[in-house]
């Protein structure tokens, strides 16, 4: 398991997690591992562990790396369940709706949308963090220097959608 949620925040590409049914113990763990998480409203989550006389410790990495632990000690501590808005305010889900295919489709259009390299290291900039601004300087010239960012600056100069980007007919620049 913990090999699955390692591979998961490794991956260059964005994980989506779409979620229509109750959630419970290790599939909060893997839930939490993606990226982004889509959450029919109707969805309860319960942390049962405690309930069977084990700690949730492998599925607590991805999820304590999305959430306070303030938040997650009552559900922690006690196996209760809770619903999807409390799931959004704890952070451990990102988007609550109705229709969880939709929601999903317009997520993946929207990182489609954007230059391969960049969404990764986007993607590499909210699972490992730095306060180093060298660091970051170093990261932003050399994606300016990149042939992505050529690409889509020049696309947006000339009012068309970049070479990576699939065209569809309300798309705009």
């Amino acid at each position: 398991m913990a090999n699955v949620f390692e591979r998961l925040g490794s991956l260059a590409a964005p994980t989506i997690a779409a979620v229509n049914g109750p959630v419970r113990a290790g599939g909060v763990g893997l839930m939490a591992a993606c990226d982004l998480v889509v959450v029919n409203s109707a969805v309860t989550f319960a942390f049962t562990e405690v309930r069977i006389g084990v700690a949730p410790a492998i599925i607590s990495v991805p999820i304590l790396a999305r959430c306070g632990w303030s938040k997650l000690a009552a559900p922690f501590l006690t196996g209760e369940q809770f619903d999807s808005a409390a799931a959004r305010d704890m952070g451990l889900v990102t988007h609550v709706t109705d229709d969880v295919a939709t929601t999903v489709h317009a997520l993946i259009a929207g990182i489609l949308a954007g230059a391969p390299h960049a969404v990764a290291a986007s993607k590499q900039l909210l699972r490992n963090p730095s306060t180093s601004y060298p660091e970051m300087t170093v990261l932003s010239e050399a994606l300016f220097r990149s042939d992505e960012a050529a690409e889509g600056m020049r696309a947006f100069a000339e009012k068309r959608p970049p070479s990576w980007a699939t065209p569809s007919k309300d798309s705009e620049v």
